[in-house]
């Protein structure tokens, strides 16, 4: 998918202080992202993985990704940055080529809406060699792109 980006949350001393409950975070960034143009903070205990589609969300699947320790997910959630769909989007998350939520009523977003709950997939442990993708089966008509949080301990 051109355009895509994964970021991970990693811990920085550099940035400005964090609110209570958060801690400060520096980014690896795929796909030349310039490194100061994302910022933010993480609350503590909660790491997630990030992905950014490109800008229009395009109907794909994304490169893989492949995790940086082993883990088990907690959640996922999808967001519509323009809260702009014409109707459901239909987002999976697969882990070495098959859907994560299998049983599970996956998050979507719906019409005009933003963003869905987190909700926890059937299938929930990872290894480092295990690889992960976004599937974007249909983008609701978005105009800008989709973003896929992958909560994880």
């Amino acid at each position: 998918m051109a355009g895509d980006t994964i970021i991970i949350g990693d811990w920085n001393d550099t940035l400005p202080a964090a609110p209570t409950g958060y801690e400060n975070i520096k980014f690896q960034v795929n796909r030349g992202v310039d490194p100061a143009k994302v910022s933010g903070y993480i609350r503590k205990n909660e790491p997630c993985f990030l992905y950014t589609s490109a800008n229009p969300a395009e109907n794909s699947t994304s490169e893989r990704f492949y995790p940086h320790k082993n883990g088990s997910i907690t959640g996922v959630r999808i967001n519509v940055v323009k809260g702009d769909g014409t109707r459901v989007t239909d987002v999976r998350v697969l882990k070495n080529g098959s859907a994560i939520f299998s049983t599970t009523t996956k998050p979507d977003v719906a019409q005009g809406e933003y963003v869905s709950d987190f909700i926890l997939p059937d299938t929930t442990a990872f290894t480092i060699d295990d690889y992960l993708q976004i599937q974007i089966v249909d983008n609701a008509a978005t105009t800008g792109q989709i973003r896929v949080y992958i909560k994880f301990i």
